[in-house]
């Protein structure tokens, strides 16, 4: 009897010792971002860590040595049974205070944790995605992201009257927060715009793609991803609202680089006059002209390009001049969008409401 329970124990003493945790030291030499204003410590810029050892999502700032450029940070993970456990992690930057946090490349990091020790060190090495430059200057800018389904619709891919588009980003924290396009008039072009706070310009910034639902079916761009050059000069305040604008046009899926908007897209002979007040707590009036007859919407819709409020139906109008209530009773305080759009195309402006 006492064999058997010395031979049980000790038994148990093994498996305890391969199933105990493992103190892992993940070390990551961050002087290639830090010299290219990847990662700017000194302006509030950090280093995360994220995925099945914390969960993923934003995951968990790793520590900086006060004497290099090494940040580290230390993980108490499982065992499942000896040699087995398998994690998978990636590197989450976020350059400055004002910047959004990136994500490294697929594929995923992968660690196997070891078999017979309770502690381990990871050198994570280079970091997995593009270094290049970014020692920029920064300013702020509302791009317009618009892509072309046209090439998709032909194929019979993309159904303009069932199906959606959809921009997601560093910005929109991929598809946490991925931002509904509009279509542009009757065309086959979608449009939604986002503010930049300190964009930095003139460098590459901003991976993103665009994405196809249909139903619950959702289709990303293939890789690559897309990113997004702000002009360092020549870009204007058109409302004004503190953002300068930019506009780029795509063609979904395609790895061709951008255009710019066509012009022709607004409306012709149509105007939409500022709305007043603006900010407003209620109510507000808003006119807009027609030069030549057709069919007219007016709609109101978040950040988010989801439709919030509707001020004029689709209606056949005649030339001439039209001022709308708008009714803001129903709308929280926040920034919209007022969307006018017709046969040819459409014209936005900011609507600030403040209760």
């Amino acid at each position: 009897m006492k064999k058997l329970l010395l031979v049980f124990l000790l038994g148990f003493t093994s498996v305890s010792a391969q199933l105990s945790d493992v103190s892992v030291t993940f070390s990551f030499d961050a002087t290639p971002l830090i010299t290219n204003c990847m990662l700017e410590p000194t302006n509030g810029g950090t280093l995360n860590i994220s995925g099945s050892i914390n969960g993923w999502g934003a995951g968990e700032a790793m520590t900086k040595n006060s004497a290099n450029n090494t940040y580290t940070i230390v993980k108490t993970l499982k065992k499942k049974a000896a040699g087995d456990t398998v994690y998978s992690y990636k590197l989450r930057p976020k350059a400055n205070t004002s910047a959004l946090m990136g994500w490294e490349n697929d594929p995923n990091r992968s660690l196997t944790l070891s078999p017979s020790s309770t502690t381990q060190t990871v050198d994570l090495g280079a970091f997995q995605g593009s270094v290049s430059n970014q020692c920029a200057p920064t300013d702020n800018v509302e791009v317009t992201f618009k892509v072309d389904m046209g090439a998709q619709i032909a194929a019979g891919n993309f159904i303009a009257a069932t199906d959606t588009v959809k921009v997601a980003g560093d910005f929109t924290d991929w598809g946490t927060g991925a931002k509904k396009m509009l279509q542009v008039g009757t065309s086959n072009r979608y449009a939604v715009t986002h503010q930049f706070t300190g964009i930095k310009v003139g460098v590459p910034q901003q991976l993103f793609k665009f994405i196809h639902k249909r139903g619950t079916a959702v289709t990303w761009e293939a890789d690559p991803n897309k990113s997004i050059t702000v002009p360092a000069t020549g870009l204007i305040d058109l409302e004004p609202n503190g953002f300068k604008n930019y506009t780029l046009l795509y063609v979904f899926d395609s790895s061709a680089p951008p255009t710019a908007a066509d012009a022709e897209e607004l409306p012709q002979g149509a105007n939409l006059s500022a709305a007043y007040p603006n900010p407003f707590s209620q109510q507000a009036q808003v006119s807009y002209e027609l030069s030549e007859a057709g069919e007219i919407s007016l709609k109101i819709y978040d950040l988010m390009g989801r439709e919030v409020a509707l001020v004029q139906p689709k209606t056949y109008q005649s030339a001439g001049t039209y001022t709308l209530s708008i009714d803001a009773s129903q709308l929280a305080s926040g920034t919209y969008l007022l969307h006018l759009a017709g046969e040819k195309g459409q014209i936005t402006q900011r609507l600030t409401i403040v209760k």
